[in-house]
């Protein structure tokens, strides 16, 4: 893991990474005005993902905003910072998903016979197998 010290005139720390895509989410942040405009900023970058995607074809059950399972919203980790809510396949051909905390998800798959799980055996690896022959959206990102 690799440490920068990052300075804007802010009262910011440190970032850790490991991958320099994804340090937006390990930022030490100091200041309450900048945690909520962070939040903000991941609530409105997920609505944008789950965007792009319904106009890729998949269907959403549900928003980022509130998990299908509990119906509760997104956890907060110990900095104030939002954790976003992961998309469960509900089912893969099409593509039907769902937004849950993960200990929903690891809830879903608990069950034998949870209503959320949707698909046949062996479509999730048929799925993932053929991930990168599915279009891409705009931003090149592929469907996960």
């Amino acid at each position: 893991m690799n440490v920068i010290p990052f300075t804007l005139g802010v009262n910011i720390d440190f970032i850790y990474y490991e991958n320099p895509l994804s340090f937006m989410s390990m930022i030490a942040l100091k200041d309450p005005k900048l945690v909520e405009m962070y939040n903000q900023f991941r609530r409105e970058d997920e609505q944008d993902r789950q965007n792009r995607l319904v106009d890729n074809g998949v269907l959403f059950l549900n928003g980022p905003e509130i998990c299908l399972v509990c119906l509760k919203c997104p956890n907060f980790d110990e900095d104030g910072k939002i954790i976003s809510l992961i998309k469960h396949h509900v089912g893969y051909f099409p593509q039907k998903i769902a937004h849950v905390h993960k200990q929903c998800h690891d809830e879903i798959h608990a069950s034998d016979n949870h209503v959320l799980i949707q698909y046949d055996k062996g479509d999730s690896k048929k799925f993932y197998d053929n991930l990168e022959s599915l279009p891409k959206n705009s931003s090149g990102d592929m469907y996960q």
